[in-house]
């Protein structure tokens, strides 16, 4: 039986970084997949075989991303990782240490910190450019007494990227712990593990099934577990793995994880047809150094959740920003700490591209934005 991708991808969906589409490759092996839904904790043969599958999926994982299968932890996604990163590593840490992280990191990110707040942790919330992301002068300012920073990698509004190389030095020389969330950098860009200590990645990001992820953790480490009750992933992720997801995450690292400059290309290209309605209407944020897939775009005077709506009936599929808070009113706290003002904020969309878009697609996202904006026919 053959599967195809769903009706929406054939449309003109420019929401990569919210979720990417199934792949092909694991929508053709997803029916062989659905009989391996034993247990993988049992001990009869049928629940081994899915922990054997389990564990290959672990090997192949670690090979792409060039580290051991020690150092792999699976979760249910992005956010479980990015909190058993920080709540876990901050496990190894005396009370009151402190934490140096940015206000541009994801929602959930932000959530763990506050949680590590409230049990007596100082966090220090470090200024951001006006890509909004933290320079490395502005790190050695303030890494002295340090124990823990947490920057993400490639911010999933802007595409911004960190300049992890300097910032990974910078701790190593001062013997701090750096975590990184690199769930919207896999696929899109060059992840080096031998750069950090932890790292959170999502299957969904790069053709995957939601509710799997998975967190790095060098050898050496051993964060606390934020649940308990079971001895699954080495006590450190209680709970029944998610077999298919994780069966599903390996299958999309070996597919999908190297940059596509095919889509740099449709991103340019949509770019380059911005720049032709003139200046007067639009800014693209995030500067010049972000992932090749994505598009950040605060258009003067329009406010966004109409944009996003008018492209929708156009059968144009994009988004405002994170799809955690995109049912928010509230400006984008990404943005606003790029020095945008809360207007401005509201007037911004995010245009994500991938695998599935295709140049006439981009061509006709571009005309309906013209139609909107009233810059001609």
């Amino acid at each position: 039986m053959r599967l195809f991708i769903p009706l929406v991808f054939s449309l003109a969906y420019f929401d990569y970084n919210s979720t990417h589409p199934i792949s092909q490759a694991i929508l053709e092996k997803m029916p062989e997949w659905a009989g391996h839904w034993q247990n993988p904790s049992s001990k009869h043969r049928p629940g081994q075989k899915v922990r054997g599958l389990l564990e290959q999926s672990r090997e192949e994982i670690a090979q792409c991303l060039g580290v051991s299968h020690k150092e792999i932890f699976f979760t249910s996604g992005g956010t479980e990782s990015n909190h058993l990163a920080l709540q876990g590593l901050a496990g190894c840490l005396p009370t009151g240490a402190l934490i140096l992280s940015s206000p541009t990191e994801h929602p959930c990110l932000l959530g763990a910190l506050q949680i590590l707040e409230r049990r007596g942790f100082r966090v220090c919330y470090l200024p951001v450019d006006s890509n909004g992301v933290v320079k490395p002068d502005v790190l050695r300012a303030h890494i002295t007494g340090a124990s823990l920073v947490s920057l993400m990698l490639a911010n999933n509004e802007t595409g911004a990227i960190t300049d992890i190389n300097s910032i990974s030095a910078m701790c190593r020389e001062n013997g701090v712990l750096l975590h990184t969330d690199a769930v919207q950098a896999l696929g899109k860009m060059e992840v080096d593990l031998s750069l950090v200590d932890a790292a959170s990645m999502s299957a969904h990001k790069i053709g995957g099934l939601k509710g799997v992820g998975l967190l790095y953790v060098r050898s050496g480490l051993k964060p606390d577990p934020v649940f308990l009750g079971g001895e699954q992933e080495k006590g450190i992720r209680p709970g029944t793995e998610n077999s298919l997801g994780i069966l599903s995450f390996a299958h999309a690292f070996k597919h999908g994880i190297q940059p596509n400059p095919l889509v740099r290309t449709l991103r340019d290209q949509f770019e380059s047809g911005l720049q032709s309605m003139g200046r007067d209407y639009f800014r693209i944020n995030g500067g010049i150094h972000r992932v090749g897939n994505t598009s950040n775009v605060t258009f003067f005077g329009y406010d966004g959740q109409s944009l996003v709506l008018q492209l929708d009936m156009d059968g144009h599929f994009v988004s405002m920003g994170a799809a955690c808070s995109s049912g928010s009113v509230k400006p984008s706290p990404v943005l606003l700490a790029a020095g945008l003002s809360e207007e401005e904020a509201k007037s911004t969309l995010r245009i994500s591209f991938g695998c599935y878009n295709t140049p006439s697609e981009v061509d006709s996202l571009l005309r309906s934005l013209k139609k909107i904006l009233k810059t001609g026919s």
